[in-house]
């Protein structure tokens, strides 16, 4: 049996729209993660054009036309004039010193009410206690004994008073030290002695015979002496000698001839020994 051919006719035109469905739909399936990946840097943009110039300021005041004051002063003057914080040297210890009120009538060292020390403020050592004082003393004496020609390489004594006659040869008095000279107080220095020889007369002799004179200590040590010459009748003559020997209490005044011969010992021959005592 034969069947009908079916066939398809146009498509009808579109229908009206439905509602919208208020029952959602479901969820879909989660979606893959995206990729973090950071790009690269841009390129830096061009700088821009510097800006306007501004406008000038206004000029500050004129300066002053002094130097500035420096609060180091120099060394301390009394006639200084100084004014609070100036530092100073002091004239008699360095300081330095800083002053606190802006006046100064005295050294800074006594002057603590005005200034401060900041270091070295010891006071001045006091000064050294003066030397003992010494008083010149001298003695004198004389020959007035008989012009006489005393052994040769013989010392004996001068004594500063008596008739001082060698011929007698006397060597104590009552007290036991008629040749000596003695001193009561401390230690004495002997400074010198000198002798002179008038020109006078030598009797039956041709003159003064060279002689040795000699300050003598304790121990019998020549500190001081000279020598008269040989010198003929009627010529002044002596001698000196210049020292500083510290001496004990006491000392002799001796004389010795080496050769006498027809030269004697004169009368009339002075001395004078010369030291110093405290």
């Amino acid at each position: 049996m034969l069947l009908p051919l079916l066939t398809v006719g146009p498509p009808g035109p579109q229908g009206i729209p439905g509602k919208d469905s208020t029952v959602p739909g479901p969820m879909g399936p989660q979606g893959f993660p995206g990729l973090s990946i950071q790009g690269q840097q841009g390129i830096p943009g061009v700088a821009g054009a510097p800006g306007p110039q501004g406008i000038q300021g206004v000029p500050g005041p004129a300066g002053s036309s002094t130097s500035g004051r420096s609060p180091f002063q120099g060394v301390w003057n009394a006639s200084g004039v100084y004014q609070f914080g100036d530092m100073v040297l002091g004239p008699t210890q360095l300081g330095p010193f800083i002053n606190l009120t802006g006046s100064s009538t005295v050294d800074p060292m006594t002057d603590a009410t005005n200034w401060l020390c900041l270091k070295i403020c010891d006071p001045p050592p006091a000064p050294p206690p003066p030397p003992p004082a010494e008083t010149a003393w001298s003695i004198s004496g004389s020959y007035t004994g008989p012009s006489v020609g005393p052994p040769a390489n013989a010392p004996f004594n001068l004594i500063p008073d008596g008739s001082n006659d060698i011929t007698v040869f006397q060597d104590t008095n009552s007290s036991g030290h008629y040749n000596i000279y003695f001193f009561t107080g401390p230690s004495t220095t002997v400074t010198g002695s000198t002798v002179t020889v008038p020109g006078n007369t030598a009797g039956s002799y041709a003159g003064m015979a060279q002689t040795n004179f000699q300050v003598v200590d304790p121990n019998g040590n020549a500190i001081a002496s000279c020598v008269v010459p040989q010198t003929p009748a009627g010529t002044p003559t002596g001698c000196s000698a210049r020292v500083s020997v510290p001496m004990p209490s006491n000392f002799q005044f001796k004389a010795s001839v080496p050769l006498v011969g027809n030269f004697a010992f004169l009368n009339g021959i002075t001395w004078t020994i010369t030291g110093q005592q405290p």
